[in-house]
């Protein structure tokens, strides 16, 4: 390995473990207690080096944010691409959505029950020459269950509702009850369940 491949390597390193530091401080002391001071001690480097990597505390949590919403479409993304029937398939999003926030809480609690400005720039499509709507990974993810939808109500599978609004209900419903697991799971057992009663009582609503 050559003294460039090393250094970049190094570099790579590096921010990997300023964004690690920062998790467990977004996880740990919440939105409020990330700077790059507090970075910095964690990791044992001058604030000024942080700087080098990311702009500000909130170019981090946005990071952050990013990569959860790319964990959770590496987990919805291949149980909607192999069902074919949109109704089955917001029934497999929706499955594929509950047991992400049951596996993994805190990726949970960190995309949708922190800062919300950060989840809004996380769904936000990047400014560029050509933005795309889609290339975020938080529209991602809400764009998998919108699209399933909106085919539903083409092929006359559910009642002329709009796409947009209705898949926010569907994820609304089912983040209720995932939220009310993590924050107090005593009140919230069988999620799982539960999940699905809400899910097919929307869809139930929504049959033509």
């Amino acid at each position: 390995m050559g003294v460039a491949e090393r250094r970049e390597r190094q570099k790579a390193e590096l921010r990997d473990t300023i964004l690690a530091a920062a998790r467990r401080i977004f996880i740990e002391e919440g939105a409020e207690a990330l700077t790059m001071r507090r970075i910095a001690e964690m990791i044992e480097y001058s604030p000024g080096t942080i700087y080098l990597y990311f702009e500000s505390r909130e170019a981090i949590a946005i990071q952050l944010v990013r990569e959860g919403f790319e964990k959770l479409v590496a987990v919805i993304g291949p149980a909607a691409a192999v069902v074919a029937d949109p109704v089955e398939r917001i029934r497999a999003i929706g499955a594929a959505y509950t047991e992400f926030g049951i596996a993994d809480p805190e990726t949970y609690k960190l995309i949708f029950m922190e800062d919300a400005k950060y989840v809004y720039a996380a769904m936000t499509p990047s400014a560029g020459p050509e933005p795309c709507a889609t290339d975020e990974p938080g529209e991602q993810a809400f764009g998998v269950l919108a699209q399933a939808v909106a085919e539903a109500v083409e092929r006359g599978l559910f009642r002329p509702v709009e796409a947009q609004r209705t898949a926010e209900a569907l994820w609304a419903g089912l983040h209720g009850a995932l939220s009310l697991h993590i924050t107090c799971p005593v009140m919230m057992p069988e999620v799982r369940a539960v999940a699905t009663i809400v899910q097919e009582s929307m869809l139930a609503g929504l049959r033509a």
